[in-house]
């Protein structure tokens, strides 16, 4: 399950948001929840608007070895909790975009029981984006671009779309 919530807030003059968002997920014996608040800030800059966004949260990890194989001697459950910190940075500018992230920035380690240990690596994003205006008016090749890294392995996803636009 995946919730989310944001909203937009004009405070002293200037462009905030506000949100939130839950995760329950469980696969086989494990089972991982997290609820994170978060807050970005926009401003116009150099024809374009920068925004800047940060998120904290709570992370819920879970492994219940009591529903093991039968037969096995299965751990109990055991379960742990740790702090989980995100930012991020993100420029537009009429027809392209770019943007840097990152999740798990302080590496959350979350002890399971007495013995285990979960460490979780910060994940780096990179995008970028560009909209080409073909001759005909009405039509717009929109295209994106998406690099992740955790430091030991990347991949990258492009795409592009043709969108029709007619404002009549």
């Amino acid at each position: 399950m995946f919730a989310s919530a944001d909203m937009p807030v004009r405070f002293l003059g200037a462009l905030h948001g506000v949100g939130m968002q839950f995760v329950n997920d469980k696969i086989g014996l494990f089972s991982h929840q997290r609820i994170t608040l978060q807050y970005a800030y926009k401003h116009d800059l150099f024809g374009g608007t920068i925004s800047a966004g940060i998120n904290a949260g709570l992370l819920s990890e879970s492994f219940d070895g009591s529903k093991a194989e039968p037969g096995e001697t299965g751990d109990p459950k055991v379960d742990g909790n740790g702090l989980d910190l995100g930012a991020g940075l993100y420029y537009s500018h009429r027809n392209w975009y770019v943007g840097l992230s990152a999740t798990h920035l302080n590496s959350p380690l979350i002890e399971l029981g007495e013995r285990n240990e979960l460490k979780i690596d910060p994940t780096y994003y990179f995008t970028a984006g560009y909209d080409i205006k073909l001759r005909n008016p009405f039509l717009t090749v929109k295209t994106s671009a998406l690099g992740r890294t955790d430091g030991v392995a990347c991949s990258a996803d492009v795409t592009g779309r043709l969108v029709y636009t007619n404002d009549k």
